[in-house]
């Protein structure tokens, strides 16, 4: 079997390689710095293709037990939700369950610029794919502050 790094440039040197398809591990990796074991996920799939994602979280110890999803068959459609869709649907989602933060799955879903006004709105924690990656490769750069949060990180975006 091939190594994946062989890929790269001989000469390229990282600190830090992301793969941002629903990352789990730089997802737990957030979780486990906030301390959150309870999560709202909001997909743009059904279900069905956000339960394998479920499935890696729940061995971490942290429960998705409210789930809402916009129901998009094809990956092409996902960049058309627009932001206030992702609001209504994010904050009826979270109105659920009792619990520690919302996670918005999904590369393609544009949600920085709707994560500050939920998160101010809901008074939880509001993750997305793209942030807790960013998040997670800064940490692993070395190059975020010791407690920064990915919330902190996004204020920071010019």
């Amino acid at each position: 079997m091939r190594r994946r790094d062989a890929l790269f440039p001989a000469t390229a040197r990282f600190a830090a390689v992301g793969y941002g398809c629903a990352s789990g591990t730089a997802l737990i990796a957030v979780c486990r710095s906030l301390g959150l074991t309870r999560l709202t996920l909001l997909s743009p799939y059904v279900e069905p293709v956000s339960e394998r994602l479920r499935q890696t979280l729940a061995p971490a110890g942290i429960e998705t037990p409210a789930f809402g999803g916009f129901e998009v068959a094809e990956e092409a459609h996902v960049v058309r939700i627009d932001g206030p869709s992702i609001l209504q649907a994010a904050e009826a989602v979270a109105a659920q369950e009792n619990v520690g933060g919302v996670f918005l799955s999904c590369t393609n879903l544009r949600t920085l610029d709707v994560i500050p006004p939920l998160q101010e709105k809901l008074g939880l924690p509001v993750l997305s794919i793209n942030l807790v990656l960013a998040w997670h490769l800064m940490h692993l750069a070395g190059l975020a502050a010791a407690g920064e949060t990915p919330v902190q990180l996004l204020a920071k975006r010019v």
